[in-house]
Parts: C-alpha cells; structure tokens; sequence
C-alpha cells in the first residue's frame, strides 16, 4: 500500500514497516491519497527517527521542517544556486508546534535554493526547493 502527497507528487509505501507520521492540526484536503500502485517516484522506509522532511508549501509560501523527537536543530540555511546564504535561522529563536517548524523566507527572490539542516550532534541535511510566489 501506498501513500502519495500530492503537493509533491511522490509516492511513500506504509506498508512494508510501522507506520508514523505526526501532522499539525490543519486542513489537508486533496493532500493525501492511499493507492495499491506507485506513481514514478517511490520512497520507502522514509518515515523513520532518523529523517527530517523538508518541503516549501507553495499555497502557505512557508519552508516545513519537521523532525522526529529524537532530533534537535541547530541551525537551518537557505543556499542560493551559487553557494551564498540567502537565509540563516538559529534553531532557538524557532517556534516548533509537534517538532515542526514553518519558516517564512522574507524578502528572498523566486528561485532555487538549497535547505540546509544542521542538528544538535552536527549531522547535516540538504533538500533542494524552489520558491514561486503566488500570483
């Protein structure tokens, strides 16, 4: 069985381990489907302790971060194409809700960029994203 995100387009399987996944309190109407097939892109085992998820919400314009309680952040990056921080968080003046922080990248041009995770125990995580501002 399979879980695809729809915002993303990509396919998780549930049903090869336990199954966990903690959301906000929110509406997620049209986000989340279950199929017996998987669409092109198939994560499996991606919801474990050890992985963050990082995704930018185009219809909130938020950067998501969301990491498993056994994890703490110590810094989160926005890289642009060349290298440069666009945007630099320290993880203590963060409000987290369920170990889930939403970024609001101000000021920042549409584009690619890199999402950079930096833990407590200096374990690094990159996620590529691209910003688009609503019209």
């Amino acid at each position: 069985m399979y879980s695809v995100i729809a915002l993303i387009n990509t396919t998780f399987q549930i049903n090869d381990a336990n199954f966990n996944k903690v959301l906000e309190t929110d509406d997620y109407s049209d986000r989340f489907f279950l199929t017996f097939q998987p669409t092109s892109t198939v994560i499996t085992n991606a919801f474990t302790d050890t992985q963050p998820s990082i995704m930018y919400l185009n219809t909130s314009e938020e950067i998501y971060v969301q990491l498993s309680h056994a994890m703490h952040a110590k810094s989160i990056s926005l890289i642009n194409t060349i290298g440069q921080d666009a945007r630099k968080w320290i993880t203590t003046d963060l409000e987290r809700v369920n170990n889930v922080s939403r970024l609001k990248p101000r000021y920042i041009s549409e584009g690619i960029y890199i999402v950079k995770l930096t833990t407590t125990n200096n374990r690094i995580t990159h996620k590529k994203i691209i910003i688009k501002y609503k019209d």
